[in-house]
């Protein structure tokens, strides 16, 4: 189409950039041995991928333990080579605070966004450092890869300039649900597809890879509301 429009040279976008840390002394790579207190890295595998969906060009920078000074010294080297850091984190308090502690650490760094009320979710920073964006992810991996969709994909899309890229569908819930949290929440679903679309709720804990693995895409109950009926038509976020 460029060529036939005569159009030889085109101003485009650089890809964006993006570094993925795991933290926790609990996490390891596959390569090591699992024992009954450790659990291998999927955050990591799962944000590398979503990034490369976006055209992003992700770079993995290991598994950093809960150590304060370890933390601060990748997340400054992988801000000098990325214009987006994701830090996932492990499932203690302290990997959370070694998070916060660390971009705060740095010159030029403004936290945005300490806590978010929403479930799935919650535990999640949203901070800039000079010109870059960094966001430390929830440690569970229902939660992180929410969140990447939720906000980080979000960013990519407004930084690029293009609209929300997020595929969604209308489906009929199959079965009622219940929420009662106070806070906007949303419930993974499964589609199923006959004579009309129908969306099943999935239960499960936000570290059930069980759950990524069957749902289909997400729905947004409100906080205001207490939960949506079965025969109710909802919009289904794809992912």
């Amino acid at each position: 189409m460029l060529a036939a429009i005569g159009k030889k040279d085109v101003e485009v976008f650089k890809k964006i950039r993006v570094g993925i840390i795991s933290t926790g002394d609990e996490i390891i790579s596959q390569d090591e041995k699992l024992d009954s207190a450790k659990i291998y890295d999927v955050n990591s595998f799962t944000l590398y991928t979503s990034c490369y969906k976006e055209y992003a060009l992700p770079k993995m920078y290991g598994i950093v333990k809960d150590d304060f000074e370890a933390l601060k010294d990748a997340l400054f080297k992988a801000l000098q080579e990325n214009d987006i850091v994701l830090i996932s984190g492990g499932s203690s308090v302290g990997t959370y605070d070694n998070t916060l502690k660390a971009i705060e650490s740095l010159k030029d760094s403004k936290v945005l966004v300490d806590g978010v009320s929403i479930k799935p979710g919650k535990p999640t920073i949203i901070a800039k450092v000079g010109t870059r964006a960094v966001f430390g992810l929830p440690g569970h991996p229902v939660s992180c890869l929410f969140i990447f969709n939720f906000f980080v994909k979000r960013l990519i899309d407004i930084i690029l300039h293009q609209q929300d890229t997020s595929r969604k569908i209308l489906a009929k819930m199959k079965t009622s649900i219940a929420t009662s949290s106070g806070r906007t929440e949303f419930v993974f679903v499964k589609l199923h597809f006959g004579d009309e679309i129908l969306a099943e709720p999935l239960y499960g804990k936000s570290g059930s890879i069980n759950l990524l693995n069957n749902a289909s895409g997400y729905i947004r109950v409100d906080a205001t509301k207490t939960g949506i009926k079965a025969g109710d038509i909802v919009e289904v976020i794809l992912i």
